[in-house]
């Protein structure tokens, strides 16, 4: 099994993923069990095709309203995107349309 990762240039292994399980004290037969099972591989295509359709191509990435935040960001730029969505979420719920 490979797995593509956004932006990389190489794929990963399974023997380079249960490795990296190991070392990072996952429970590595739980892994493979959850590698192979039907319903979890569904919950990544719907999540997948979710991004697809929000315009979401790298990681992290972060939903807030009807705003879509990509990459990495410092902690005080977040803060101010998280307030400003308070506000408005604040904002709308005060209006007479809120309810439509």
């Amino acid at each position: 099994m490979k797995v593509p990762l956004p932006g990389a240039v190489a794929q990963l292994s399974e023997f380079d993923i249960l490795t990296i399980a190991r070392h990072v004290g996952l429970e590595v037969e739980q892994l493979k069990r959850d590698m192979e099972d039907r319903a979890i591989e569904n919950v990544l295509e719907r999540n997948c095709a979710l991004a697809k359709e929000l315009y979401i191509n790298v990681t992290p990435a972060l939903v807030l309203g009807d705003e879509v935040i990509s990459g990495v960001l410092k902690i005080h730029t977040l803060e101010r995107f998280i307030a400003k969505e308070r506000e408005e979420a604040k904002r709308r719920a005060g209006s007479p349309t809120s309810a439509f």
